[in-house]
């Protein structure tokens, strides 16, 4: 199936595939047996984004109600966007001196900080996740390229758009509770006009006789 709609997309013995993914060697396995060609694998920015972003939100969530904490909470925050900007643009070390610079800011929330507060250890909340993080980027380091090189050259660096789709089809419609829910058949041709709008090729495709194949059913849910 891969190694068909590589096909269809033009893809040839002598084309070099990119394969975006979340680290694990699944994906780039499947690849490979597929093309049977060597590949190049790249770490999906999507996946270092969105820890980053959880960190974001943890951060803006620390105690303000003393100048050590509003002063280390500043810290934090400033040294979060520059740590995203230097993985953005492939520094994959920065990690490790952003860690150290987080430390000394971190020990000032375990002081002053009042046991009824609402999350008052989202301090180590947050340290956890950086942990998690460097442990993710550290293992992943050779799969890690200069994203804004890649972005500025116009070549994809991330699968968000298909995440999005895959969140807000599959898993609100076949997962989550909802008063209807698609067949299978019904969500694989609603996936395959989504993923003609998002690879730019749905106009030019006999739309009419791509429509009327699309038999979307939908099956209430037991009471």
């Amino acid at each position: 199936m891969i190694r068909s709609q590589l096909n269809v997309s033009g893809y040839h013995q002598s084309t070099d595939l990119t394969v975006l993914t979340d680290g694990a060697k699944g994906l780039r396995n499947l690849a490979r047996s597929a093309v049977d060609a060597p590949i190049t694998p790249i770490l999906d920015w999507f996946h270092i984004a969105m820890r980053l972003q959880h960190m974001r939100q943890k951060a803006r969530g620390l105690s303000t109600r003393v100048p050590t904490h509003r002063e280390a909470k500043m810290i934090i925050q400033d040294e979060l966007e520059k740590l995203r900007w230097r993985l953005w643009h492939g520094r994959v070390s920065s990690v490790e001196q952003f860690q150290q610079k987080l430390s000394s800011a971190i020990r000032r929330f375990r002081f002053h900080n009042k046991p009824h507060r609402k999350d008052p250890q989202g301090y180590r909340t947050l340290w956890a996740m950086l942990l998690e993080l460097k442990a993710y980027v550290c293992s992943n380091e050779v799969l890690i390229p200069n994203y804004h090189r890649r972005h500025h050259a116009g070549q994809r660096v991330s699968t968000s758009l298909v995440e999005s789709a895959v969140n807000s089809l599959v898993n609100q419609r076949m997962n989550k509770q909802r008063q209807m829910r698609w067949t299978e058949s019904g969500i694989q041709s609603v996936l395959r006009v989504r993923m003609a709008l998002i690879n730019g090729d749905f106009e030019n495709r006999n739309t009419t006789d791509q429509l009327q194949k699309l038999e979307i059913t939908t099956l209430p849910l037991a009471a």
